[in-house]
This record gives structure tokens, C-alpha cells and sequence, in this order.
């Protein structure tokens, strides 16, 4: 039993990332898993995530001078 639930930490961190790289708000996602906002973002803190420098919209790329 320990090791399906790992097996879905691990999946479920593995979406979290792809969403948050997709510029996908915390709350959202929050949402989506069923876990409250705050708490949410609470671990993203605990685990050092940092928001990319893209997280508001579309820009020009950092090749070409950001």
C-alpha cells in the first residue's frame, strides 16, 4: 500500500511542475487537487519552488534581451 501511494506523490508532483511551468496559478492547481490554496502554497515554499520570470504572459525571450 506504501508503495501506490508514493507512486501518486510522485505523479502528482510531477503535473504540479508541468502546470506551474505552464504558468497555471498555485490557487488553480490548488484547486484541482483538492487542497487548500494556502496549504498549496505553503509546500511550494517548503520545497524552494521559485516563479519563472515568464509568469506574466508572454514577453520577448531572454536571447533576445528579456
Amino acid at each position: 500500500m506504501g508503495m501506490i501511494n508514493e507512486q501518486s506523490r510522485i505523479e502528482e508532483r510531477k503535473l504540479t511542475l508541468t502546470q506551474l511551468e505552464l504558468v497555471i496559478k498555485p490557487a488553480t492547481i490548488a484547486a484541482g487537487l483538492n487542497r487548500s490554496a494556502s496549504t498549496f502554497s505553503l509546500e511550494l515554499h517548503r520545497d524552494a519552488w521559485i516563479r519563472s520570470k515568464l509568469s506574466h504572459g508572454p514577453q520577448r525571450p531572454l536571447e533576445a534581451g528579456g
